[in-house]
């Protein structure tokens, strides 16, 4: 293939769109839409799987892992969810039949709970509940995954400035969030407790106070310091608050910090990890969609003169269809009571996929 070879002894391609353009302005005009597809397919690529993630939630560790490969994944989790310190410290053991996994020391407590289908697990910290999370079993084990959000989305924006959730258990980022924006130090020893039907939030020792007062339409928050300084804040989907300005997702029930966290800091490679991990992609969308990620990345290094062959064409293009597929039934299933057709249908649309990359592997 003439165009192929072409390629293979001149071209130093590079996926960054401005480098992209350079190169495709010094090229015959016969191959240049030839040099689109591994663009465009690749793009294909990494998009679907971003919204597999956002769709399907972040993977946190198994059940069955815990008092095990897991303890040290789980103890993690807290800290970085809920600043819980004293967990990696506490002892560990299942319950209940193995229904309740419990942390506890001396002074401190909590449990996870699972429903009686193994679908739910409930979060409680010192007797409080303060989060659910999704279970599904996968290769007869019980993941646990924290869903993004629940309904459509009417618009997808990039949240930079989410502080802290209104309505959950979220003390250490509320006091990170005042520390860090009005040098508020005083907050680390104070008590904090909602009055007013938990309209309002109160931060109190024995010479400080603040309050954070939530308006009637629970749309907007006025933050009042002692020391004369105010502030008003944002409510957003009913729970998370913003600075004014802020960029943010509409829609229902959102998990602004986890949405950032896929759409900014995972890279692809956690993300078709965490798709695997939740029995979303099969071994061999797995290993297909490593090797053209491997693939990419040469293309992408401007010291390899020739990194792009006829056979990695029709890998990223394969890798798309793949993730086409799987993105298509995973949209299926998302319907509440959908039919057995429809269930016929998706479970095509995988198989169909794990049967394509499988031959891309021979």
């Amino acid at each position: 293939m003439v165009t192929i070879e072409y390629l293979n002894e001149t071209a130093k391609i590079n996926l960054c769109p401005t480098c992209f353009e350079i190169y495709k302005a010094s090229i015959e005009q016969s191959i240049k839409d030839l040099l689109f597809n591994p663009i465009d397919d690749w793009r294909d690529v990494e998009s679907n799987i971003t919204q597999m993630v956002l769709i399907t939630g972040i993977y946190l560790f198994s059940w069955d892992g815990i008092q095990g490969n897991d303890n040290e994944i789980f103890k993690k989790f807290l800290k970085k969810n809920f600043g819980i310190d004293w967990g990696k410290n506490a002892k560990i053991e299942k319950m209940d039949d193995g229904k309740t996994i419990q942390l506890s020391t001396g002074k401190n407590y909590l449990s996870l709970t699972l429903n009686d289908e193994k679908t739910k697990a409930n979060l409680e910290i010192d007797n409080v509940k303060t989060a659910e999370y999704t279970i599904k079993k996968v290769n007869n084990k019980l993941k646990i995954y924290k869903k993004v959000f629940k309904g459509k989305l009417d618009f997808l924006y990039f949240a930079k400035d989410l502080y802290f959730i209104w309505d959950e258990k979220d003390e250490w980022r509320l006091i990170k969030f005042l520390k860090q924006n009005y040098s508020i130090d005083w907050v680390k020893t104070a008590k904090i407790e909602k009055t007013d039907d938990g309209k309002t939030i109160q931060l109190s020792t024995g010479k400080n106070y603040l309050s954070l007062t939530l308006n009637d339409e629970k749309t907007k928050i006025s933050l009042k310091i002692d020391d004369g300084r105010t502030d008003e804040l944002i409510l957003r989907t009913g729970k998370e608050v913003y600075k004014e300005g802020s960029n943010v997702a509409f829609g229902e029930e959102i998990d602004m910090k986890a949405f950032q966290e896929i759409k900014v800091v995972w890279g692809f490679t956690k993300k078709i990890d965490d798709l695997y991990e939740k029995g979303i992609l099969g071994d061999f969308s797995h290993r297909v969609l490593h090797e053209a990620y491997e693939v990419r990345n040469k293309i992408h290094d401007p010291s390899i003169v020739s990194p792009f062959s006829e056979q990695d064409l029709i890998l990223f293009h394969n890798a798309s269809l793949v993730t086409h597929g799987i993105l298509q039934a995973i949209q299926i299933e998302r319907g509440e009571d959908i039919s057995t057709s429809l269930k016929s249908i998706s479970t095509n649309l995988k198989n169909g996929a794990e049967e394509l990359a499988k031959q891309c592997l021979l």
